[in-house]
């Protein structure tokens, strides 16, 4: 037998069964570790439990803390250290073998045996033999897999029972996590007495709790152990003395009640059976308000108007282009002020409790005053304010004289009255003519008695002897006045047209003929009225001859005869 053969086979017998041991040894330790960690654990759980029902004094926990202390060391080091120093020997895990084998006839551990002899050289056998028996070992046990013959089932149980127990643990952990983290919290304080809680838990929101007035406010409660149908709500304002309750459903272990636009700062307190909150404290902080508002308005120069000082009230009613300064007085300590202009955000002067703004009627507008404290809390809502722009309207004028279509006389004037109005002034009048055959106009200023007045009434002879007229021509005329306004004018107003028409020489010479005709006919009803007057007076001649004295009524009757004779001949003279 080849010496060498035999030592490689003695080697291998010991390497497998040292690993086979070392497994043996690792499976004895993780049992041991996972049965003393479910010991612990249920002992744990149990102390637990027992504080969340009986809420121990410490002359009970500390002896049972002790207690259970000991024995989870023991177990540890009965099933967890023991079997590191009770390692087996190379004959013991041999033994084992041979025992989960059948067939191997302590084949094994006689070789083990017989090589330590020989190896001590105390052996009565050959060394052939030895050898022999060595290497028909190890060529038994290596096909074999050594691992599976160690008993997995201790390990295995244990490991289940560790796992059993962790999860009991966190069930009821998921089911009373209060409860079990309260009792955990008390049993990390051994030496200290803790009362027994109300059967009733409440979790308040939100608690101490600053907002703002007009915010509004969500008071929720979880309650948990114990739960009522029925929750009381206490409320006291900061001013008042007593609590005021109100009557809250318990709906899925919670209760809610809302508050809308809070006003005013309050205590509050959540009753639930047996349990009560302490009382919490909402603090509402105000928002910056207006108080009142007032603006001054300096109107544009061309109206003329003085200025305004102190008008109540934000409303703006000014002419288009006046300026005017906004008075803001607030509720409190301003940070910021502006207004808002049709989503134009203008800043506003802040000072105090007071706030100012200039601003230009440019038209009709909507604003909204916005304000922000030192703690940069806004106002909220605010009131929306118009700008009324007064539209200054055009001057109004109106020709009185011709007032129709006219001729042209032999003297070439035609009088123009008119008359006219605007709201600030009239700034100059004139008159804006054509002549029919250009194209362009013509104007002729016309001499006002005021400018700037609001009212105009004038009297202008036009003398058109100036633009070489020609017999037959058609003006067309029209009187235009403008007012004072430097903003968004001038505005203008215009009479009508109306047309002035030069007669030709024809027309001429037909008038003078009629005119001539006329006037005969003028003399000849002259001259019947004459003759009749000749003959009354005669008859009134008459009968004066026949009376004495003249009767009143015929003194009458001479004396209209007479002037109308008077009458009659200053008619005449006209007429020549």
């Amino acid at each position: 037998m080849n010496p060498d053969l035999a030592k490689r086979a003695y080697k291998d017998i010991v390497h497998r069964l040292t690993g086979l041991k070392h497994r043996y040894v690792l499976l004895q330790v993780i049992s041991g570790l996972c049965l003393s960690t479910a010991v612990t654990v249920a002992i744990g759980l149990m102390l637990l439990l027992l504080e969340a029902l009986l809420y121990m004094l410490p002359s009970t926990k500390l002896p049972l803390f002790a207690i259970s202390g000991l024995g989870c060391l023991g177990l540890l080091a009965r099933y967890c250290f023991w079997p590191l120093f009770r390692i087996p020997s190379l004959e013991d895990v041999a033994l084992l073998v041979e025992t989960r084998i059948q067939g191997m006839q302590q084949a094994l551990i006689s070789a083990l045996q017989l090589w330590q002899q020989q190896s001590a050289g105390s052996h009565a056998y050959s060394a052939q033999m030895i050898e022999a028996a060595v290497v028909h070992a190890d060529r038994q046990t290596t096909n074999l897999n050594l691992n599976d013959l160690v008993d997995r089932g201790p390990t295995v149980r244990m490991a289940t029972l560790l796992i059993l127990t962790l999860a009991i643990a966190s069930f009821l952990f998921l089911l009373w996590p209060q409860v079990l983290s309260g009792a955990a919290g008390r049993l990390g304080h051994l030496g200290t007495a803790y009362a027994r809680p109300a059967e009733t838990w409440i979790d308040l929101h939100p608690g101490n709790a600053q907002l703002v007035a007009g915010d509004s406010l969500e008071i929720s409660a979880e309650i948990s152990g114990v739960v009522p149908e029925h929750a009381l709500l206490f409320i006291r304002e900061s001013r008042d003395a007593h609590w005021t309750p109100t009557e809250l459903a318990v709906r899925q272990n919670r209760v809610r009640h809302s508050i809308r636009s809070l006003t005013r700062s309050f205590f509050y307190s959540i009753q639930a059976g047996s349990a009560q909150t302490p009382p919490c404290t909402l603090v509402v902080q105000p928002r910056p308000i207006v108080k009142s508002i007032s603006h001054s308005i300096r109107y544009p120069d061309y109206t003329r108007l003085e200025q305004r000082k102190g008008v109540g009230g934000g409303d703006i009613v000014a002419p288009e282009g006046s300026v005017v300064a906004l008075h803001i007085e607030v509720s409190q300590e301003l940070a910021l002020a502006w207004i808002d202009i049709d989503s134009i955000k203008i800043g506003a002067v802040s000072q105090g409790q007071t706030a100012t703004v200039n601003l230009t009627v440019d038209g009709n507008r909507r604003y909204t005053i916005g304000l922000q404290n030192s703690m940069k809390i806004q106002n909220r809502d605010p009131v929306e304010y118009r700008i009324i722009a007064l539209q200054d309207r055009p001057p109004q004028v109106r020709l009185l004289r011709p007032g129709d279509d006219s001729e042209l006389g032999e003297d070439m004037q035609v009088i123009l009255v008119a008359k006219g109005r605007d709201d600030f002034g009239i700034a100059r009048a004139e008159v804006v003519y054509g002549i029919e055959g250009q194209s362009s106009e013509g104007t002729v200023p016309v001499p006002l008695d005021q400018e700037g007045s609001r009212e105009m009434a004038l009297a202008y002879p036009w003398d058109l002897s100036t633009l070489d007229l020609l017999p037959g021509d058609l003006i067309t005329y029209r009187m235009r006045v403008t007012d004072t306004n430097t903003i968004s004018g001038p505005g203008v107003g215009e009479t009508p047209s109306y047309n002035l028409r030069f007669p030709s020489l024809y027309e001429i010479h037909q008038e003078a003929q009629r005119a001539q005709e006329e006037n005969l006919s003028v003399m000849e009803k002259l001259r019947e009225t004459s003759s009749e007057l000749g003959i009354k007076l005669k008859e009134v001649a008459h009968e004066l001859l026949k009376e004495d004295e003249l009767a009143w009524q015929q003194q009458k009757e001479l004396e209209t005869a007479l002037e109308q004779q008077k009458q009659t001949g200053e008619s005449i003279e006209k007429t020549l």
